[in-house]
């Protein structure tokens, strides 16, 4: 199994091509923006192990940092990206000039 997702979002949410880690046949990828008041986001995807890894950082200091398994899809919802995890929880990435994550449901 696979993580499935739409490519063509993930790039339109955040307006760049991703860098590939290996070959991009591999799955492995990743997005890196900022937002221009020292907040970085990490969105780090393997899409055959089915996990992703989240990082906001101000600076050198991390803000948030997960890695999330056996995740079912990644999709755009307007301004915010939802990461669909088992048993109905969902990660929320919010990007603009502030980066959020929400996680819903319990953990």
């Amino acid at each position: 199994m696979f993580i499935r997702y739409d490519l063509l979002e993930l790039i339109d949410f955040f307006g760049k091509e991703p860098t590939y880690l290996y070959e991009e046949e591999a799955g492995v990828f990743m997005f890196s923006v900022e937002n221009g008041e020292g907040f970085s986001l990490l969105f780090h995807v393997d899409t055959y192990a089915k996990k992703i890894h989240v990082e906001v950082t101000y600076g050198t200091s991390i803000v948030f940092s997960g890695v999330f398994a056996d995740v079912i899809t990644i999709r755009r919802s307007e301004r915010v990206l939802i990461v669909d995890l088992p048993d109905e929880k969902k990660l929320i990435i919010q990007k603009g000039e502030t980066f959020g994550v929400v996680i819903e449901g319990t953990m």
